[in-house]
């Protein structure tokens, strides 16, 4: 039996949402946030956003002395749409999802202690981010903003956004970006305990930001020195900022 509720808080028995949009023939910004599950978000052809539960019972542990466990079930889930901003989220955190959206969507995804975002076929705005998981973006055409503490980054770019620049960084973590092979990008990379590698043929200068604090007054003088390399693919373009304290970073030519 299906549970029928929408725009409420909905129990894990609901196994699809479909959510209208208020004005399809605009794009849709779809926020979705959870907390220790995964977030799977996938273009589609159709008008609405989808929104599948994962409905796998809890997982079960050794109960003490021979007593047995009782199963309590998911936390639900709250859905809204106003205005085509839909926004999906858990009352507890605890969900899993995938949600299909219009492909000129922009998505927005955060979570805690997700084992993967992953974004497909999207071609809006993409900002993802994560404290520990990893973050795969496929096929995307808008800018993108993604950001992990403690996880691998991988995006492919089926193009580069004109005048829109795009940002990775991750603290604990590789990233690896594929790009076509007629891409215009400044590149700015900042890697700081590992190498950067490029299928690009690209022209390469090095900069150093000076920031200061304190000097003509105040208990405390500060300066940061931080050295950022720059390059041009194909002659440059909108600026890409890739970022990572221990890890490699790759910038791929697409086949």
């Amino acid at each position: 039996m299906r549970c029928l509720l929408l725009l409420l808080a909905l129990p894990l028995c609901a196994e699809r949402i479909n959510v209208p949009l208020r004005d399809p023939a605009r794009p849709a910004l779809v926020k979705v946030s959870t907390v220790n599950g995964s977030i799977k978000i996938k273009a589609h052809t159709g008008k609405d956003v989808i929104v599948d539960l994962d409905d796998s019972p809890p997982r079960t542990q050794p109960a003490p002395n021979g007593m047995k466990q009782i199963l309590s079930g998911g936390g639900g889930v709250n859905v809204e749409e106003e205005n085509n901003v839909v926004t999906i989220k858990s009352p507890h955190g605890n969900n899993s999802y995938l949600v299909l959206v219009p492909e000129t969507s922009s998505v927005h995804i955060r979570s805690v202690n997700a084992k993967e975002l992953r974004v497909e076929g999207v071609e809006g705005e993409i900002n993802a981010d994560t404290v520990n998981g990893s973050i795969l973006i496929v096929d995307a055409a808008g800018p993108v903003v993604a950001h992990s503490l403690n996880g691998r980054l991988t995006a492919n770019m089926k193009q580069v956004p004109s005048g829109k620049p795009m940002s990775f960084s991750t603290m604990n973590g590789q990233i690896d970006l594929t790009l076509p092979a007629t891409a215009k990008a400044d590149l700015r990379i900042n890697n700081q305990r590992g190498e950067t590698f490029s299928d690009f043929d690209v022209q390469v200068a090095t900069s150093v930001k000076r920031t200061e604090s304190g000097r003509d007054k105040g208990p405390k003088y500060k300066l940061d020195l931080e050295h950022t390399v720059t390059a041009q693919i194909n002659g440059g373009g909108p600026e890409i900022s890739m970022r990572s304290m221990n890890g490699r970073i790759y910038i791929r030519k697409a086949q």
